[in-house]
């Protein structure tokens, strides 16, 4: 089953009174919760979502349905110590993705085949766009550097979007009700483990953690002519 988990447990503190009262994910850009355009680009590729949600999580339950699933943490324990929480009911493979970024060009399809075919840890990386993005350092598919929130003079970034495979969870596991992060954490890990690898797509990342990232995001949905819905 291609199940993609969508982390949505962040509280949004740069955001200030735009999240006092919502989770990040469901703040409205042109009268649409901005998880909506996440369901719009991921929704039909996937045969069960997982929202793992946290600050104001109850918030997100009107989206369950068959497909989508609500979990909420009982406290924070950062993007890989969630993951952790529910890992023996995730397959082998599955896929994660930041709630509060959306990926404008990417290429979903081929990135999905390519990862199902390899059947490794891998990321969806493209080139450093904002200085506040994770250095990632490659040598050929192999991802053999990833540093969080660090600019380096030649390199690429995380996206936000990857595959996972269970197993390399599993040298945390015994760290269960831990804070741990992906990105601070298991990344860098595997990274240097050599167990770590990269996609190259030209893509143009929108986050939404900040003032400036919703605003150029509604630029963005100005210029591609989005409707309200």
């Amino acid at each position: 089953m291609r199940t993609l988990i969508i982390l949505c447990g962040g509280r949004g503190k740069r955001l200030g009174a735009l999240t006092k009262s919502v989770p990040k994910p469901l703040i409205k850009i042109n009268n649409k919760e901005f998880i909506r355009y996440l369901f719009e680009k991921f929704y039909n590729f996937f045969d069960k979502i997982i929202l793992l949600a946290g600050y104001r999580g109850k918030k997100f339950l009107k989206y369950e349905n068959k497909k989508i699933e609500v979990v909420i943490e009982k406290r924070a324990l950062g993007t890989a110590g969630a993951i952790i929480q529910i890992i023996r009911k995730l397959p082998s493979f599955f896929y994660i993705l930041n709630a509060d970024t959306y990926l404008e060009n990417i290429k979903l399809e081929k990135f999905l085949k390519k990862c199902e075919k390899t059947k490794k840890t891998t990321l969806l990386v493209t080139e450093d766009q904002q200085k506040n993005k994770g250095a990632i350092v490659m040598n050929g598919e192999k991802i053999v550097g990833f540093y969080e929130k660090k600019k380096i003079k030649k390199g690429f970034v995380y996206s936000g979007f990857g595959f996972i495979s269970k197993k390399d969870l599993y040298y945390k596991k015994g760290k269960k009700n831990k804070k741990i992060s992906l990105e601070k954490e298991v990344f860098p890990f595997l990274a240097k483990k050599k167990k770590l690898y990269g996609i190259y797509q030209n893509i143009k990342i929108h986050d939404i953690g900040t003032s400036k990232g919703i605003k150029k995001f509604k630029e963005y949905l100005k210029n591609k002519n989005f409707f309200k819905k």
